[in-house]
């Protein structure tokens, strides 16, 4: 039997590559053979390690093991329907419409279509376990519930449904085509012409354990199996090579990482010492073996673990796993788990850093590649990670520090920019206007130009809540630009036609206006992968059940989902990020092992959203989902090996580090812990500031938050001033920029439109206040009905505000009454201004005060209405909210045109719908204290015209419209 073995310290594709240049060179030989590997990527390796080795022209046949299929003269021995495997996407249609039937369950079809993985995955895990929905049913018969009922019940229905739907299409299911294709490889082995080598593979369910059964009894057939070292005593023989005592053959398969190694090997009738070894005896990290095994006692752990400072909970998860059979024979007493210090594991190539989150983990792993880079061009990083969300957040990082890097997980078709066009104008045909979606269809990247943000500026200034397509046109009409207008009324008959209610209709409307939107739009990256995808969906004549239009997009997205496309670029980056499966029989000058959190590093079955984990493990179904352990232990073995995780994600907080990780820590010598890059990089740059003698140089250090302008603005308000001590960089913004907020289509009516609506209304009362009127609540009323009919919003909204002002009404006549008795005059949204010489400039400072009061003695009050918190007092009396002190002052110099003695008081007026409706503040003011905030607000801006400088560091504000400009790292 060709039954051969690499060490894991060693480069198995550069071994398989001598062992293929040593015993298939001649030119037939090789041209015969075909080598199986686990992936793609594996496959393109060995290529090029063949080229670089002997400029050979002829390759041998490389294929993942995925790509299994029948080729020449064995073909024509396979039925013409067991030639055509049911594809993804016709299986996942066919189930969504088998699940949306089923009436019991009553799932929507959006439903029905999250689900159709795992029920795939339960038939496909089945049919290669050689079970039935029976089987599993006379095992939870034992235990039988009203829920398992339900759940059997609709197993049986939908795999019944489901064989019959693929056996119309004349197509077979995946499981029987690899049987069919790895029956079509056997025979075409039998050919005394072929070679068939199968390396880095194991198997992983009868189907495939008899396959390279058939393989290993071939004269031709080579087996060569993932690396693993023979100082592993649980893989194969009756002693290991080190002694460690007679094998233990009690598996538990749902623990064990190397169960497939075992069930080969006994259905091989092999034991790893009979395999042949390739390449050299190099001597192995033997402690690493610990990695792979579930050796680690209760206390060994419990002592460990409070010496580490590990919290109670994780040493609860990891003792959970680590009931296992001993490491030592059964001749052997107790042996603790824990190695003496002597004998612990040096693991000087290792270093773990623990970061805070996500966004901190990205960024380490780019420093860490961007050093590693910096020292040697030719080194190959390999970044391992096992999430799509969490690969993002890594790439978004790599791609700010210019790092190119090859990503073997791809990116999701549906969150590419043609599919979220194609997704963005189906939610427009499947839903009523939506001034909202339209604008985000329109500022999609690939469509947004000129017109459409001349077409915004319109709509949010003029009528942000347009509630119909009619409406907007009508809006532009009342224009005079041509070009808009003719832009705007195709856009809207080609939006708004009707695109018909049913599935096929409504993509086809899609595509289409998606081609006439932008015509380049198959020119585009994942152009082709889209295009294929939606060939074969139209191809398909899918035509799932639409309960509702709306569920359209959903429906598309879900279709889309679990479909990748990669960018096109060679495989030769330094940089690779990929899944552990796919990057095991690789060696890299570094390794980062990142996400290394709980529940990241282990796999788990997703059938059992069907079946219980107990029935699951009484079928044995659960078969190597402790697999990345023995990928950890691979891993290891590289030159230099990285391992991080961080501490809170998606706003968790108290995340637990991996098993494998706290195992590693039970036989290292040393911690792992390492400095981290974040803070040693910001320690450092500290100490060269503070050990700069060059104080002009501090300066500019200390300056570089600032943002300077060749100019002051010559008319400023009081409420700029405040804008100006608050958040200065707001300040330029506005007033030199002269950039403007400006309300999104689209967006709520927000509170601070409530509060200027309720300013118009005090305003209209009190100038045209009529002492005789009797009902004086009701006129309030009246003005605030009238007010509201000439204002644009939503209907919902002028009910929701004329229910707010009732009980405002009722309060602030009162109010107003109050303070009419002690008043000679009266006046309202008043207009001032003072001119001031301030630093050789002309200033001009105007200020509008909602209400001034005289009274019979020539004393002035200036209020100020807030529908919004009040300043606190502190804040007023030190300056740091100034309006009325300002506006005190402007009428205190005759800025108001008005004669008077003296200003009493400034008195701030909340106003509330909700008890207690009005609430005051009042601060009584001498001219003393007036002049000492004169020479205070001179001196303010004396600085500014003088310096020119705006920090965007300073932020009090409790709103800040220009948040978004803020430069800040």
């Amino acid at each position: 039997m060709n039954l051969y073995r690499i060490n894991p310290s060693l480069s198995f594709l550069d071994i398989l590559a001598d062992f293929i240049l040593d015993n298939f060179s001649e030119k037939n030989s090789i041209s015969n053979l075909k080598v199986i590997l686990p992936s793609g990527f594996d496959c393109w390796n060995l290529q090029n390690i063949l080229i670089n080795k002997q400029h050979i022209a002829i390759l041998p046949n490389i294929i993942p093991w995925s790509n299994i299929m029948a080729e020449g003269e064995e073909i024509f021995a396979i039925a013409s329907e067991n030639l055509q495997p049911i594809t993804f996407l016709q299986e996942k249609i066919i189930l969504a419409e088998i699940i949306h039937n089923y009436h019991d369950l009553q799932f929507s079809i959006t439903q029905s279509l999250q689900f159709c993985s795992t029920i795939s995955e339960l038939f496909y895990q089945l049919a290669g376990n050689n079970l039935s929905i029976d089987s599993v049913n006379e095992i939870e018969k034992i235990n039988p519930s009203q829920h398992w009922s339900v759940i059997y019940q609709f197993l049986k229905y939908a795999h019944s449904e489901w064989q019959e739907k693929i056996k119309l299409l004349g197509k077979q299911d995946r499981l029987n085509y690899q049987v069919t294709m790895m029956d079509a490889e056997i025979a075409r082995l039998k050919r005394a012409d072929t070679s068939l080598i199968v390396a880095g593979i194991v198997g992983h369910n009868p189907i495939s354990w008899n396959f390279l059964k058939n393989v290993a009894n071939s004269s031709d057939g080579f087996i060569i199996l993932p690396p693993i070292s023979t100082c592993h005593s649980r893989v194969g023989g009756n002693l290991d090579i080190v002694n460690l005592g007679e094998l233990d053959y009690s598996y538990n398969p749902e623990e064990d990482c190397l169960y497939n190694f075992k069930k080969l090997l006994t259905i091989l009738n092999k034991n790893l010492l009979n395999s042949q070894l390739l390449g050299s005896q190099q001597s192995d990290h033997l402690l690493f073996d610990r990695i792979i095994c579930n050796n680690i006692y209760s206390d060994d752990l419990e002592n460990w673990n409070v010496k580490q400072g590990v919290s109670e909970r994780s040493v609860d998860e990891l003792r959970e796993h680590a009931n296992a059979p001993k490491f030592c024979g059964a001749n052997s007493s107790k042996h603790s788990s824990i190695p003496d210090e002597s004998k612990r594991l040096a693991v000087d190539h290792i270093k773990y850093y623990e970061l805070e989150d996500i966004f901190q983990e990205a960024k380490q792993i780019s420093l860490i590649c961007q050093q590693f880079c910096q020292q040697s061009s030719d080194k190959k990083i390999a970044i391992i990670v096992n999430n799509q969300t969490t690969k993002n957040f890594y790439c978004n990082f790599l791609t700010k520090y210019s790092l190119e890097f090859q990503d073997l997980l791809g990116n999701n078709l549906s969150e590419t920019l043609i599919s979220s066009l194609i997704i963005a104008i189906s939610e427009i045909l499947c839903n009523d206007f939506d001034i909202k979606k339209l604008f985000l269809l329109l500022k999609h990247p690939l469509i947004n130009h000129k017109l459409v943000q001349r077409l915004e500026i319109l709509t949010s200034g003029k009528n942000r809540f347009i509630r119909q397509s009619s409406q907007m046109l009508f809006l532009v009409e009342k224009t005079n630009d041509n070009e808009l207008i003719e832009w705007s009324k195709k856009l809207i008959n080609l939006l708004y036609s009707n695109s018909g209610n049913n599935f096929a209709k409504i993509l086809k409307s899609s595509i289409s206006i998606a081609e006439k939107l932008y015509r380049d739009i198959w020119h585009e990256q994942s152009a082709a992968e889209l295009s294929n995808f939606l060939s074969e969906l139209i191809n398909t004549n899918c035509n799932l059940t639409l309960d509702n239009k709306k569920d359209f997009p959903k429906l598309l997205k879900g279709l889309m989902s679990n479909c990748k496309y990669f960018a096109h670029n060679n495989y030769s980056k330094n940089i690779i990020i990929g899944k552990a499966e796919d990057l095991i029989l690789l060696k890299f000058d570094l390794v980062i092992l990142t996400d290394f959190n709980q529940g990241c590093w282990s796999s788990s079955s997703s059938i059992s959203q069907w079946i219980n984990e107990q029935t699951l493990k009484k079928l044995h179904m659960v078969v190597g989902t402790s697999i990345y352990q023995y990928y950890f232990y691979l891993f290891l073995h590289n030159a230099q090996v990285i391992i991080t995780r961080s501490k809170r994600q998606d706003g968790k907080s108290g995340l637990l580090p991996s098993n494998l990780l706290l195992k590693l820590q039970l036989i290292a010598q040393q911690s792992l812990i390492s400095e981290n890059y974040l803070t040693y990089l910001s320690e450092s740059d500290l100490v060269d500031v503070q050990n700069n003698v060059n104080i002009n140089m501090v300066e500019s250090i200390n300056r570089s938050n600032h943002v300077y302008s060749p100019i002051f603005p010559d008319t400023i308000s009081v409420t700029d001033i405040e804008m100006l001590i608050r958040n200065p960089y707001s300040f330029y913004a506005k007033k030199i920029l002269n950039v403007r907020s400006r309300d999104r289509v689209g967006q709520e009516p927000k509170i601070s439109e409530f509060g200027s609506f309720v300013h118009k209304v005090l305003e209209q009362y009190s100038k045209n206040y009529n002492k005789l009127e009797n009902n004086k609540i009701g006129l309030i009323l009246d003005i605030s009905n009238n007010l509201l009919q000439d204002v644009i919003l939503p209907t919902y909204t002028q009910k929701i505000w004329q229910i707010k002002f009732m009980p405002i009404a009722e309060s602030f006549v009162e109010f107003d009454e109050q303070r009419r008795n002690g008043c000679k005059y009266i006046y309202s949204e008043t207009r001032g201004a003072i001119s001031l010489n301030i630093a050789g400039q002309e200033l001009t400072i105007i200020g509008v005060a909602d209400r001034i009061e005289i009274d019979e003695f020539g004393a002035a009050s200036i209020i100020d209405y807030k529908t919004g918190s009040l300043p606190s007092r502190k804040d007023i009396e030190t300056g740091l909210s100034p309006q009325l002190i300002i506006e005190a002052l402007m009428l205190q110099e005759g800025g108001f045109g008005m004669q008077i003695h003296n200003v009493k008081q400034v008195v701030y007026v909340k106003i509330s719908s909700s008890k207690p409706i009005i609430q005051t503040l009042e601060i009584e003011l001498t001219k003393e204290e007036l002049a000492r905030h004169k020479q205070g607000m001179i001196r303010l801006l004396e600085y500014y015209i003088t310096n020119k400088s705006f920090s965007y560091d300073i932020d009090l504000l409790k709103h800040d419209d220009y948040a978004y400009l803020a430069r800040r790292d």
